[in-house]
């Protein structure tokens, strides 16, 4: 009954000022614990509730004469990396100086039976909910992300089956895409994996997708085709934003290193086959990926209806050359892990098909389109490896020298690849 009380009450109070919202949990809560007799320390507040609770607080702290929902707000589904490098950017407030009222943030909770398990986490002007709540948000947005990968689902099927976790009502979540506004902007985070082989030629946004069917790419595809169906409902705007090799501060070729310990034992391995056939891969420091993204939510109203964006630096180059310069970083500034040397054994499974897919499916990805929507904010900050290993050094050089005095040379692998490894 109380959270049926709390529940209705929020409904109702979604769109009225943040005073009055503020009141009206108030006295419901009122209500329950002195009329109805109930202890606050006894009842189970839903997500939701919680969730309003903690919006009610940020505005009752702000302009009570003014919505909490008016203006723009945004919802992030995923909490990875390009998901922070997004919150990242907007609050440094570079690109975006009007930014957003509220910002949602979903996190892993895909059924309901779990969700009693998660908590609404409010970080300055962050609110982090349980991703089966995210149906009771979506509506309240200006701006919808996407950050969420295809996942597997391989019910009654052979072979790997990918869904979309949103698209697709996973975890007994209300279809979500029937609540979003019908004027919202939808960005959806893709890869660049969907173009495929092209023997190393240049591609560009409008060039063909010539990923295999059965691959992840291909669901990456088919999950971009769905969303821009979606936008053609009412007068959204949707942008499909195709990523190369992901890196930044917590996964880069510098990492990879360190982790193997030796740059002697990367550089000399006996792979020089591989070496003489790798193809050219593409890549994009995360922080780039943020500025890009947030600023195309700021265009929005001047785009298409669907919009496609390749992410990628102006220096596409083999992935021998960029653990070399990784390595020469590492000796100039003397942060090469002080692990025991130790020999480096092939890996077969995902490891190895990670390694056949980018020597297979050779391209140079064209970045003109990111580079005329970055122009009037300084252009990409990271336009080669180089600029991006020489930032991702100096924000790690400090922890590194210290775990290397400590005798404690581990750190997290990169994610070289082409396409979306975390998100």
């Amino acid at each position: 009954m109380v959270n049926s009380l709390l529940h209705s009450t929020a409904v109702l109070s979604l769109k009225l000022s943040g005073y009055h919202l503020s009141c009206a949990v108030a006295v419901v809560l009122t209500y329950v614990t002195l009329v109805r007799g109930f202890s606050l320390s006894t009842i189970t507040i839903s997500p939701t509730i919680r969730a309003v609770s903690s919006v009610a607080l940020y505005v009752s702290n702000s302009d009570s004469e003014s919505s909490v929902f008016d203006g723009n707000n945004l919802l992030i589904f995923g909490n990875g990396n390009v998901a922070n490098a997004v919150m990242t950017e907007l609050e440094n407030m570079s690109i975006a100086p009007t930014s957003f009222k509220n910002i949602f943030c979903t996190y892993r909770s895909l059924s309901r039976d779990e969700v009693n398990n998660y908590q609404i986490i409010s970080e300055n002007r962050i609110t982090y909910i349980p991703f089966c709540e995210s149906s009771k948000f979506v509506g309240l947005c200006s701006h919808i992300l996407i950050t969420i990968p295809p996942i597997v689902n391989n019910e009654g099927k052979t072979g790997n089956h990918y869904i979309d976790p949103i698209l697709d009502c996973v975890g007994s979540n209300p279809c979500i895409l029937d609540n979003i506004l019908s004027d919202a902007f939808i960005g959806y985070v893709s890869t660049t994996g969907v173009y495929g082989n092209h023997n190393n030629s240049w591609v560009e946004e409008k060039s063909p997708t010539l990923c295999k069917s059965d691959s992840k790419a291909s669901a990456y595809l088919d999950i971009e085709n769905r969303w821009g169906e979606a936008a053609r409902m009412g007068t959204r705007t949707a942008f499909i934003f195709r990523c190369a090799g992901l890196y930044g501060h917590n996964l880069s070729a510098l990492h990879t290193v360190r982790k193997n310990g030796s740059c002697n034992l990367f550089l000399h391995r006996d792979d020089h086959v591989v070496k003489e056939s790798e193809g050219t891969t593409s890549r994009v420091h995360l922080k780039d990926v943020g500025r890009a993204i947030v600023a195309c939510m700021e265009k929005n109203k001047m785009a298409s209806t669907i919009n496609i964006v390749n992410l990628a630096d102006s220096c596409p180059a083999k992935r021998s050359h960029v653990m070399q310069y990784a390595c020469e970083l590492l000796e100039e500034s003397k942060a090469i892990s002080p692990m025991s040397e130790k020999k480096i054994k092939r890996k077969h499974g995902k490891s190895s098909e990670r390694r056949r897919r980018r020597n297979q499916d050779r391209k140079r990805v064209m970045n003109e389109r990111m580079k005329e929507i970055l122009a009037v904010y300084g252009g990409l900050s990271c336009p080669s490896y180089k600029e991006g290993l020489k930032f991702v050094l100096e924000g790690n050089i400090k922890k590194w020298k210290i775990e290397d005095n400590n005798n404690n040379g581990d750190s997290d692998s990169d994610s070289d690849s082409d396409g979306n490894k975390s998100l």
